[in-house]
């Protein structure tokens, strides 16, 4: 509340704040002015019974109910197409209330949703504008471009007007709009009226009609006879159908020089800001994208410098950088002092260094180690010794790959490929680094706060993380000792964070441990009156064993087929593992099918989430396009099908 009146200048306008808690709530909450309903495990909580992440998410999940209270209740929609306005704005909201609770780390965390969710939403059939111009269901808005490309949108105009005229911008829609249903017209407007001459409101507009995500090309050029560094900026549309369009897009960006040194910004380009410092020598900048092409001309830069673009994700789109070279990201990865900048460049090697062994693959050789593995390993060991490197910021640069980061970027899909090269560039950078995680995992082990232990300090669950991460990572390199030491900590510790984070460990099919299915038993024995965890127990096995054990769960005693919960854990845990999902006899696609007809019956909602794993049927080969194609023509032609579900599906058939 406190945060709210400090940064937004609302205050709360009742005498409490009425919450009720829900076992079998399946949706994360619900923003009933007087009376927030929220699922049980988004309020309720100990540590004994609660991960890190189950924290991060209560405080996610009751502050984005409690600042509905000016935008979507005060404040609300006019219609159902407007419903970003109140949850894009409000995912902003909470976003920036995290970011001052877990710092700037955060921002790889928003990343990594957006890459989750949203992108493979936005590259699908299933590509909307963030105010759709149809609906065959309400509940089908609700979607991942709604919140949270409406979240990114809302960021912009930060980025745009800075954090004074944004806040000049809110002030103004809450003094014109407070008990109205608006539009995202008003909210434009506000913004503009309250900075002018700063913000083309029409145009900016256009991001609220477009739909899929724009390209960004930047191209670069240093010429040592007059000091001038070039870049050439370009937008194009990833849908043909948005090609005479051309959005207003901040590109955060700097210089960096031979050190990492920020180099000064001096451009005399008019779509050229200065962070609004108002200083002719700044060393950050916002260059303002608005035309199909533009040239930025940056003078007096004495050596060649190495840029970085889109600092703090300032905008949605995908940036292309042909002329960034292999070198400029280690050396960004490195040296960079923006954190989204610096892990990105960690995720575009790591992404080339798998795409690099899938080429061996495909032509018929097996993976190895190579120079550009090696000096990426090398790299990662040097940020990992570095004293200046945070734990919770260790976490994120300890690159190894990521199956459904990898698939977004490949044109056409081999999951069988995939799961070998990801599989073995982590036992590669695991091998490489062992002795330098068997130093980290016991210098804290050694620390005088044992971050193991129940602690609510944000420092303590970044070492506690840390740790747990060099732990699992050491066990998943076969060492008998440390798969020991962790099934003993499992055994022993009281925090959830580690009993949870060793018990998947441990199940991992990467991992041949007889302790695997003495945990699973005992997490049971211990936990199985404990919904939330229960939940846990569930999907982590789902996503981890085979196919023929997940339908052997779901005829365990613990497992409720009438509880919503319990389906959701089974099925996500089963649909999100790719390897499991996309087999080769089309099993994983007929189990999905089976359960996505099953839900269909009672809860259409999460039916149509759960097809929405066929969005990118066409990207794969065409054995697999021709198993998926059958089962969402069985499921389309199922009698008595939910609008939800065959709005999905018939989608996914266009």
């Amino acid at each position: 509340m406190k945060w709210d009146e400090n940064n937004f200048g609302r205050e709360y306008d009742l005498d409490s704040f009425n919450a009720v808690a829900v076992e079998q709530f399946n949706m994360g909450a619900m923003e009933n002015k007087s009376l927030n309903i929220f699922s049980a495990k988004n309020i309720l909580s100990t540590f004994e019974t609660a991960t890190d992440e189950d924290l991060r998410n209560i405080l996610r999940v009751v502050s984005h109910e409690y600042f509905h209270n000016w935008t979507g209740n005060r404040v609300t929609c006019r219609n159902w197409f407007e419903l970003t306005l109140k949850e894009g704005l409000t995912v902003y909201r909470d976003q920036r209330f995290q970011e001052d609770i877990y710092g700037g780390t955060h921002v790889c965390e928003r990343v990594k949703v957006l890459r989750l969710h949203y992108f493979p939403e936005d590259t699908g059939p299933s590509v909307h504008a963030v105010r759709p111009d149809w609906y065959a269901s309400v509940d089908n808005l609700y979607t991942s471009t709604v919140y949270l490309k409406g979240a990114e949108i809302v960021r912009m105009y930060e980025v745009l007007l800075g954090k004074r005229g944004f806040r000049c911008g809110m002030d103004l829609y809450f003094e014109r709009h407070d008990g109205q249903a608006v539009t995202c017209e008003d909210f434009c407007s506000a913004m503009a009226d309250a900075n002018v001459g700063v913000l083309d409101q029409k145009h900016f507009m256009q991001w609220y009609s477009y739909r899929g995500m724009p390209i960004v090309r930047v191209k670069h050029r240093y010429n040592e006879a007059d000091n001038t560094f070039t870049l050439w900026c370009t937008q194009e549309p990833q849908n043909a159908s948005e090609s005479s369009q051309h959005l207003i897009i901040p590109i955060r960006i700097a210089l960096l020089g031979a050190h990492g040194e920020h180099l000064s910004l001096m451009c005399d380009s008019p779509f050229f800001n200065q962070c609004h410092s108002g200083s002719k020598q700044s060393t950050c900048a916002v260059i303002r994208l608005q035309h199909a092409s533009q040239v930025f001309t940056f003078y007096d830069i004495l050596s060649p410098p190495v840029p970085s673009l889109l600092r703090g994700f300032s905008a949605p789109v995908r940036l292309v950088t042909p002329d960034l070279s292999l070198k400029d990201l280690l050396f960004l990865y490195e040296h960079d002092s923006d954190i989204y900048v610096r892990w990105d460049a960690g995720q575009q090697i790591m992404n080339y260094c798998c795409k690099v062994q899938l080429d061996r693959i495909c032509s018929g050789k097996e993976p190895e180690c190579d120079n550009i593995l090696q000096q990426f390993t090398e790299s990662i060991k040097a940020v990992l010794k570095s004293h200046n490197v945070s734990e919770a910021f260790k976490v994120e640069l300890f690159c190894l790959p990521n199956e459904s980061f990898l698939v977004e970027t490949l044109s056409t899909i081999d999951p069988d490929a995939v799961h070998k090269v990801c599989k073995f560039v982590e036992e590669t950078v695991i091998k490489v680094l062992q002795n330098d995680l068997e130093f980290s995992y016991t210098s804290l082990k050694c620390s005088a706060h044992p971050p193991l232990v129940m602690e609510v300090d944000v420092k303590w669950a970044a070492e506690r993380n840390w740790r747990l991460c060099c732990l699992t990572s050491l066990c998943k390199s076969g060492i008998d000792m440390y798969l020991d030491e962790a099934f003993l900590l499992f055994r022993t510790s009281k925090c959830m964070e580690t009993r949870m984070r060793i018990l998947e460990c441990l199940i991992s099919p990467h991992i041949h441990t007889q302790y695997a299915s003495l945990a699973v038993s005992e997490f049971y024995d211990a936990h199985k009156d404990e919904p939330a965890l229960l939940e846990k127990w569930i999907y982590l096995q789902a996503h981890n064993y085979s196919l023929e054990d997940v339908a052997k769960l779901s005829a365990h005693p613990g497992f409720d087929a009438q509880n919503m919960n319990h389906v959701r854990a089974l099925v996500n845990g089963f649909r999100f593992c790719q390897s499991k999902l996309h087999t080769n006899d089309g099993s994983g696609y007929v189990f999905l099918a089976h359960w996505i007809s099953q839900i269909d019956e009672k809860n259409p909602f999460w039916a149509a989430r759960f097809a929405g794993s066929f969005n990118n049927w066409r990207r794969y080969d065409c054995h697999r396009q021709k198993l998926m194609h059958e089962q969402l023509r069985i499921l389309i032609e199922k009698p008595h099908i939910s609008v939800d579900l065959h709005e999905v599906i018939s989608s996914c058939l266009k």
